[in-house]
């Protein structure tokens, strides 16, 4: 080997020491690109290495924004959908009016955060429409959220599925935006969702496996900050951003469409985007699905 090479290397080295955290170091030795993220047997692997979406500091800055975005003086004008934030409200509004004319709309929120979606739907649909709007989301979220009073008469929070659907019955639509790779077991859930009684589901910004049928277990980073609507802390929290770490499940696309046949049919199935979860064991892209019931009661 030249010597040239040998410091060529040396100066590799040192910089993938300096560039990658330390956390990527010790888990993606096998990653050939710093932005490969590293992948384990199982979740409980995974969350060993990390943390998880229940850590104290971001539920709370999650349901402090979402009570600022429902304190805005919204204007009686047209929302701006070329407006990058406004790409939830895209969804939401097909969501909601995804085949539905009814005056009183049922909704089954999986993973929606502390009531935006809602909160968002409540903004651009008809007053004259009543909603029941069921999130289901972590314990710890459920109980933050309804301490800062975000319950109303439309809207309940429940940590379970089974909780939600003994309240409410009969669900229009279920919804799902970017929510079923942060649970342990994709398809568990999925399976559970799919065995309401519902009569549409819009699952948006679902990271799919179409190599094989394993599920990839890897880790995601964020801060704090870019949690929830917007991208700023609200300040009188006294919470200073940094860096969270969490895993992530992606699951395989054969084994959710094959799920979902069990009970319902496939409307429209999309590629929404591409590349958002790039990890050492591929690089995977994020699916849609309109799903109509096949056994409503």
């Amino acid at each position: 080997m030249s010597t040239m090479l040998k410091v060529v290397k040396k100066i590799l080295k040192k910089l993938q020491k300096e560039l990658i955290p330390p956390i990527f170091l010790k888990l993606g030795k096998r990653a050939k690109s710093v932005n490969l993220q590293p992948t384990f047997k199982s979740y409980e692997d995974a969350l060993k290495a990390s943390g998880s979406y229940q850590e104290n500091d971001l539920i709370k800055v999650i349901v402090a924004k979402t009570k600022q975005y429902i304190e805005q003086d919204f204007p009686d004008q047209p929302i701006n959908i070329s407006n990058l934030s406004n790409a939830r409200t895209v969804r939401t509004l097909l969501a909601v009016s995804a085949g539905i004319h009814k005056k009183n709309i049922t909704v089954l929120d999986f993973g929606g955060s502390a009531g935006i979606h809602y909160f968002t739907a409540r903004q651009i649909i008809s007053k004259d429409i009543t909603l029941k709007w069921c999130v289901v989301e972590t314990e710890a979220l459920v109980n933050e959220a309804i301490s800062e009073g975000l319950e109303n008469d439309e809207l309940l929070f429940f940590s379970t599925i089974e909780e939600a659907s003994n309240k409410v019955s009969d669900f229009d639509l279920i919804y799902s935006n970017f929510a079923l790779c942060y649970t342990p077991n994709p398809l568990f859930y999925l399976d559970q969702l799919l065995q309401t009684n519902f009569n549409k589901i819009f699952l948006t910004n679902t990271s799919l496996n179409i190599n094989n049928e394993d599920d990839i277990i890897g880790l995601q980073t964020s801060t704090i900050a870019t949690n929830g609507v917007g991208r700023n802390i609200p300040s009188h929290l006294g919470i200073t951003d940094r860096e969270i770490i969490y895993p992530f499940t992606i699951p395989s696309k054969a084994r959710v469409e094959s799920k979902i046949k069990e009970y319902g049919y496939i409307v429209y199935n999309i590629k929404e985007k591409e590349a958002t979860y790039p990890t050492v064991d591929g690089i995977f892209d994020n699916y849609g699905y309109l799903i109509t019931s096949k056994y409503r009661l």
